[in-house]
């Protein structure tokens, strides 16, 4: 039996169009994130003006270090964002990202002067300092590797075994640029003495890996994402004809990169080490090289037959593991409506009022929660097309069921004692199933298209 893959190839305008609705966007989020929890007071101009020439220098202990680089890395993608679409068709010199260096370092002067309406957000010198310097090394990448970058997003927008390659590149960097999140670096000898003593290094679990289901959530995705590594390498290998390493080999490998990245959270403030994340990265890893080293474009055609059954049996599960995070803490009816009546509706409201690593921590988890409920409805599909295309309709419907499952899973938390809902995490869930489904469909179309059972034609970018 014959799987096609979907084709059309993107036109390279497409891509260009993305990316200046990316810089539209995420400068839009840049003014709002730095309004929340938009709490406004009257305050005239001259008043502000007189204010905003006194503003201070604060000082930046351990404590509030995460923040300060946390505004440097806001405005890396800011600049970086407006020189790609500024300049991903023609190649200029430095006249354009120059232009775009100053408008930046004006835009963080204006947000950073409209904070003084907005407390309690805080207006200092170091922070301004802070965006400032993220600025011109978000316009310093773009010079330096901005074609680099954007022919790298083209590659994996059009797919096939090039845009496999590609996407393992980008998965390598991302997860490295995650994994020392929030960049919070001990500076001192004192400090690292201090992080040496402290509870957050063990050779077990660590205290702040939380109860036996978040922790054991925790350490099954920090072994899911590591099967990638394992699953690339052993793929992208056996295509070039090289052998693939073993599954001894592969938890080896998979041991030695957990070891180096637990011991770089030895280097940050809020890091956490624990000897248990090794062992399950090394699980990843050697799951990962195993289904590698199995794989085979006639996989696809052996499971159609059982496709939905394995569908529905790993809806069941999931549909258990929902229920218990949504009922760890048990519910509460009474108060319910009055926890309703003080719940802010502010998207990322809840976000503000935490540190920046739990927030991205708390966004990942919301959208790896969300996430098999695109690749469900995908294999579905498939399955039920009897695997003729990739490319299959029905994202808007993944959308929506995202976006209801976690209504239900925020009601639930206002059941909770001294619970809250977070509507943040509905536009979370709803583009996490979303976006799943689009890549699931993209990486079978990568796989299928190097396979003997399968079209050569390249797959469909996800983006379309």
């Amino acid at each position: 039996m014959s799987l096609p893959v979907s084709s059309a190839e993107p036109q390279p305008a497409g891509l260009d169009r993305w990316l200046m609705l990316m810089a539209l966007g995420y400068s839009v989020f840049v003014l709002y994130g730095s309004l929340v929890p938009l709490q406004i007071r009257p305050l005239d101009l001259g008043n502000a003006l007189s204010q905003f020439s006194r503003i201070p220098y604060l000082s930046l202990g351990t404590v509030h270090r995460a923040d300060w680089v946390a505004n440097i890395l806001l405005y890396i993608p800011l600049a970086f964002c407006w020189c790609a679409a500024a300049n991903a068709r023609s190649r200029t010199g430095w006249g354009i990202p120059a232009f775009i260096l100053l408008l930046c370092i004006a835009f963080a002067v204006l947000i950073e002067f409209l904070q003084l309406w907005f407390p309690p957000r805080t207006v200092s010198q170091i922070d301004l300092l802070a965006e400032a310097l993220g600025s011109v090394i978000g316009v310093t990448v773009w010079l330096t590797a901005g074609r680099r970058l954007i022919d790298l997003a083209r590659t994996i927008s059009r797919g096939g075994q090039a845009g496999l390659s590609a996407a393992f590149t980008a998965y390598c960097g991302l997860y490295i640029a995650y994994a020392l999140m929030p960049l919070d670096f001990l500076v001192s000898g004192q400090e690292l003495s201090e992080k040496l003593a402290s509870d957050a290094i063990t050779l077990t679990i660590a205290a702040a890996c939380g109860g036996l289901l978040r922790c054991g959530l925790n350490l099954t995705l920090e072994a899911v994402s590591f099967v990638p590594f394992g699953l690339f390498a052993a793929l992208l290998l056996k295509r070039t004809g090289a052998g693939s390493p073993g599954a001894l080999a592969g938890f080896l490998l998979g041991a030695i990169a957990g070891a180096v990245i637990e011991g770089m959270q030895i280097l940050l403030a809020s890091g956490i080490t624990q000897g248990l994340s090794i062992a399950t990265r090394a699980v990843g890893m050697m799951a990962g090289i195993i289904i590698g080293r199995a794989w085979s474009g006639s996989w696809m055609t052996a499971w159609l037959p059982v496709a939905r059954g394995a569908v529905i049996a790993g809806a069941l599960g999931y549909a258990a593991l929902f229920a218990a995070i949504a009922w760890r803490s048990g519910w509460q009816a009474d108060g319910a409506l009055l926890r309703l009546g003080t719940q802010s509706w502010l998207p990322f409201y809840y976000h503000y009022w935490t540190t920046e690593q739990a927030a991205l921590a708390s966004l990942l988890r919301n959208a790896i929660l969300y996430a098999p409920v695109g690749i469900a409805v995908w294999a579905w599909r498939f399955a039920g097309l009897h695997g003729r295309r990739t490319d299959l309709p029905g994202a808007p419907l993944v959308f929506w069921l995202g976006a209801v499952l976690a209504v239900l899973m925020e009601t639930s938390r206002l059941l909770q004692p001294n619970g809250h809902g977070d509507p943040t995490n509905i536009l979370i869930g709803a583009m996490a199933a979303w976006l799943a489904f689009r890549l699931t469909g993209w990486f079978a179309a990568c796989l299928l298209s190097g396979s003997d059972d399968a079209s050569a034609s390249p797959p469909r970018s996800f983006l379309r």
